[in-house]
């Protein structure tokens, strides 16, 4: 199951863009609802799918979803991702709205893996610096010594700890992020 989500999201998977008008709620709510389908419908066809070298990770989330229809026409496959759509959107817009959704999510996981490491590893050091000055076998110029060095470092973390904000768009997948992976969890 985690080979297929990881799958999905490499396939489609890029950094985080600058655009226009960010994520709408009803956006966001249409793609789950067909990002299940359409994930099924890209594992079924992935064979064929796969020597396509598609870099979803720079350029226009447009341009892209011209590129990737374009794939799903010469494969002849078009037809079956449109069926798959149920009419709630067209290819392309299924295409511009799964590459910002993942750019999206891929911005939210990295924010929260920056924002964890440094708040661990400050708790750490402040809980060492305590434990420090209970040290027996240290002499006070040791302890001062190690104090500073483990202050200096706890510093540099609060540094690394200072995330740049979400975009519109990763503000709006981080309050359904966990919508989002049980979708992706379950097909249809």
């Amino acid at each position: 199951m985690k080979t297929k989500i990881l799958f999905f999201v490499l396939l489609l998977c890029s950094n985080v863009a600058v655009t226009a008008k960010p994520l709408s709620e009803q956006d966001l709510q249409t793609w789950m609802q067909v990002a299940p389908q359409l994930q099924a419908t890209f594992e079924k066809h992935q064979a064929r799918l796969a020597h396509y070298d598609l870099d979803f990770d720079k350029g226009q989330a447009e341009a892209l979803g011209q590129k990737a229809k374009g794939i799903l026409q010469k494969e002849g496959l078009l037809n079956e991702f449109t069926s798959a759509l149920q009419g709630k959107m067209t290819v392309d817009e299924f295409f511009v709205l799964q590459i910002r959704v993942t750019r999206a999510i891929k911005e939210v996981t990295q924010a929260m893996a920056a924002g964890a490491i440094p708040n661990d590893l400050q708790r750490n050091i402040a809980e060492n610096i305590v434990d420090l000055e209970k040290t027996q076998g240290l002499t006070a110029q040791q302890k001062a010594m190690l104090r500073k060095q483990m202050e200096s470092l706890f510093a540099a973390t609060q540094k690394q700890a200072q995330v740049k904000p979400l975009s519109a768009d990763g503000q709006l997948v981080k309050k359904h992020l966990s919508t989002i992976q049980a979708k992706l969890a379950k097909q249809p």
